[in-house]
């Protein structure tokens, strides 16, 4: 067993009790095996932007046992647990896959169904987010020298997810009236990662111009099942502090 705490405070534990880290390569069956510090220097980075924009604060009373799963990733609020698909050196998989978990993570219980969609699909917004958060520390302070030069690859994945992974809309349709059509759809459906990933690129620029509005993503938790999601917003934007950034994210989905 491989356990190293993230931190210094016992909050992040990375595990590998079943799973490894490693890779094969199946073409050549050389086997990559990552240095764990060098995971917890990824997941570390991970953390330390999400608490620039959510609060050191708030990003240190969580904790979780982040462990090498075989499907997809995948988060126990409950258990404390995440689970990864990252393998070998493929330190941008572990930091986007990580990312996207947390994101679940800094959400303190089960968001109504009907509002799931909206909660991946700033999870999958997380990921891309503070991986560009994470290329710009690393460009002039990376965990090690000579990965000063890897914050490019973190920037590229990024711009390879926001450009290229999303849906088109039909051409016939604007963005607000497609996600009018699909809202019933989306209630009972959240795992549609096209549509997740078109609404992350959307909501992107309002979230970069505000980066505290990730402060007020906690609260999704309080929405209620049976509201409509133009409500919903509404209710948000009363108890939010980013009130002017929730208000774009309302005219984005519901324009005048």
């Amino acid at each position: 067993m491989e356990s190293l705490y993230l931190k210094g405070k016992n909050l992040w534990l990375l595990y590998d009790e079943v799973l490894s880290w490693d890779w094969k390569d199946n073409d050549t069956s050389e086997v990559f095996s990552p240095v764990p510090e060098n995971i917890v220097a990824v997941l570390g980075g991970v953390i330390t932007a999400f608490g620039q924009c959510y609060g050191v604060e708030y990003i240190s009373t969580l904790k979780a046992c982040v462990l090498p799963c075989g499907n997809e990733p995948i988060s126990y609020r409950g258990m404390n647990l995440i689970g990864i698909t990252a393998r070998g050196r493929d330190w941008k998989r572990y930091a986007y896959e990580f990312a996207h978990e947390l994101c679940h993570l800094t959400i303190p219980g089960a968001v109504a169904q009907s509002f799931r969609w909206f909660e991946e699909s700033l999870c999958e917004l997380a990921s891309v987010f503070f991986m560009y958060e994470m290329a710009k520390v690393w460009a002039i302070s990376p965990p090690y020298p000579n990965w000063k030069d890897y914050a490019s690859e973190l920037s590229k994945h990024s711009d390879k997810v926001i450009n290229e992974k999303p849906m088109q809309i039909p051409s016939n349709l604007t963005f607000s009236k497609f996600f009018e059509e699909k809202m019933e759809f989306l209630s009972t459906h959240c795992y549609e990662r096209d549509v997740n990933c078109l609404c992350a690129k959307h909501l992107l620029p309002i979230f970069t111009e505000t980066p505290s509005l990730w402060q007020d993503v906690p609260t999704l938790v309080k929405w209620k099942q049976g509201t409509n999601f133009m409500d919903a917003l509404i209710q948000w934007k009363e108890e939010a502090n980013a009130k002017e950034a929730i208000e774009k994210i309302i005219r984005l989905f519901y324009p005048c």
